[in-house]
């Protein structure tokens, strides 16, 4: 798991802030790339805050992964448009590999999807553009993202889209990093040439773009099924829902085209896709009967796709193919990891580097410190989505009710509060009847987790204390002579008492 204090340093510390190479100061963990963790920075020499991709503990010593940092970095580098995230830095020092970024201030495309849902027609047509803008500046030199998702678009505060994570872009100086037939991408927004193992081109940026178009439209991943190699699948063979009608038909017509099975049906380029969203930026919604895929459309569609099943059929057999022998490498395919029983800190940090985010619900559980995670939602083994895990974390509380506890015995009320996590002090209360029961019970409602609990116990009334006698003769004698009903309370006196000898 690697959290900001697992990270390895090389030039001491800043308060409990880890500091690379003498000049970078790591605070919170912001997200995660495929092979490290992103943390919101500061450049202490030039006084500016900045992402920092860390290379993750697990992966420094693999020189392919130091490779992919490395090249992510280049790539990026190489595109210089305000649509991709800048990068200021690479460095490989002592043992610890990092990125130098530009920190975007905004939030996530998936962050604003789980908020709203959806998008309007206009936010889209708006998105599509500036995405298309990047990918037209990266595409004209060379580089293909290969893992455009909502998750890899940050909205700035301005509403403009960037794209980050180019961590499994390919260009030419990429291509040895990968082996021939794997599948590289995550699976929801992967073009289907991509899902059945081939070379991923300009043109399948443009696909997974329709993929996030459709999904910020619609509210659903076209394509998601139940596992990885089911949407793979699906992404070669079904035609995406139809959007609904109050979408512009140039808008959705656009969105068709990106969708199309075989790459050459696609736009030709991400320029031709900026050109197409002008047309779409003042259009009047579509009827209910545009639900309907236009005439002109279908039949081209028809047209184009003739050829695709039969290659689409190749396909599937190449991804059972590449699924048995263990080559099915997917962004989007990692695996949920097991948290509970991990503080809510170490939880996020270790979901953010499987990809994943994490939503928190609080939780009364016994005997159980405040911040500990006692469920999560997926399990462990679940797939990574854009869907957040929820996690049930401990309140650090627990609740005593006066209703459950009154009227039953001490033993059985002690019992209670012990399972609780609570400790019990028996105070008494002289009591006519209900000897040994709980009378009342302090404090009351929600309370901390090993604080005291006091029990009010009924016990017997003292009983009453007689006149004690004038002195410890007459105490002892027995019972007076003569005192039955109707004879004197003085006895008589001694015999011969009194008289004269």
């Amino acid at each position: 798991m690697t959290t900001p204090d697992d990270t390895v340093t090389t030039g001491g510390s800043l308060g409990e802030q880890k500091v690379l190479a003498e000049r970078y100061a790591l605070g919170e963990v912001l997200g995660s790339g495929g092979i490290g963790v992103v943390h919101r920075s500061i450049d202490l020499r030039l006084d500016r805050p900045v992402a920092i991709k860390v290379l993750r503990p697990d992966a420094v010593e693999d020189e392919t992964a130091r490779a992919r940092l490395r090249h992510e970095a280049l790539s990026a580098a190489s595109v210089g448009h305000p649509g991709v995230a800048q990068v200021f830095d690479v460095v490989e020092d002592d043992g610890t590999s990092f990125i130098v970024m530009q920190l975007i201030e905004g939030r996530t495309l998936s962050e604003h999807l789980r908020e709203h849902g959806t998008m309007t027609p206009a936010e889209v047509t708006q998105l599509v553009r500036g995405v298309a803008e990047a990918l037209d500046a990266a595409h004209r030199v060379g580089v293909v993202h290969r893992d455009l998702k909502p998750g890899n678009i940050m909205l700035t505060e301005s509403g403009r889209a960037v794209l980050v994570d180019f961590g499994i872009a390919r260009s030419q100086a990429s291509d040895p990093l990968t082996a021939t037939g794997v599948l590289i991408g995550t699976a929801e927004y992967m073009s289907p040439e991509q899902a059945a193992g081939r070379s991923a081109t300009p043109r399948s940026d443009l696909y997974s773009l329709g993929v996030v178009a459709h999904r910020c439209l619609s509210g659903t991943s076209p394509f998601r099924r139940d596992s990885a190699v089911s949407t793979a699948v699906a992404h070669l063979q079904d035609e995406p829902p139809t959007l609904d009608g109050s979408v512009p038909a140039p808008l959705a017509a656009l969105i068709g085209d990106l969708l199309e099975k075989d790459p050459e049906a696609r736009p030709g380029s991400a320029a031709e896709v900026v050109r197409r969203t002008s047309d779409t930026a003042d259009a009047e919604p579509a009827t209910l009967v545009a639900q309907v895929p236009l005439p002109g459309v279908v039949t081209a569609r028809r047209t184009r796709d003739r050829r695709w099943p039969v290659r689409a059929l190749v396909a599937l057999v190449a991804v059972a193919a590449l699924v048995g022998a263990g080559f099915l490498l997917l962004g989007g395919g990692e695996e949920v990891p097991d948290v509970v029983g991990l503080s809510v800190t170490d939880a996020e940090a270790r979901l953010a580097e499987s990809g994943a985010t994490a939503k928190t619900e609080s939780v009364d559980v016994p005997k159980t410190e405040a911040g500990r995670v006692v469920a999560q939602t997926p399990e462990q083994g679940a797939e990574v989505s854009d869907e957040p895990i929820v996690l049930s974390v401990a309140s650090g509380q627990v609740e005593v009710v006066p209703e459950d506890l009154v009227g039953r015995t001490e033993a059985e009320a002690t019992s209670v509060l012990t399972d609780l996590g609570l400790q019990v002090r028996r105070s008494e209360v002289p009591r006519d009847s209900g000897i040994g029961d709980v009378v009342a019970v302090d404090p009351a409602g929600r309370v901390d987790v090993g604080s005291t609990v006091t029990l009010s116990v009924a016990v017997a009334q003292p009983e009453s204390v007689a006149t004690a006698p004038a002195n410890a003769s007459d105490a002892s004698s027995g019972p007076a002579a003569g005192t039955g009903p109707g004879k004197s309370k003085n006895p008589p006196a001694a015999k011969g008492k009194g008289k004269k000898k």
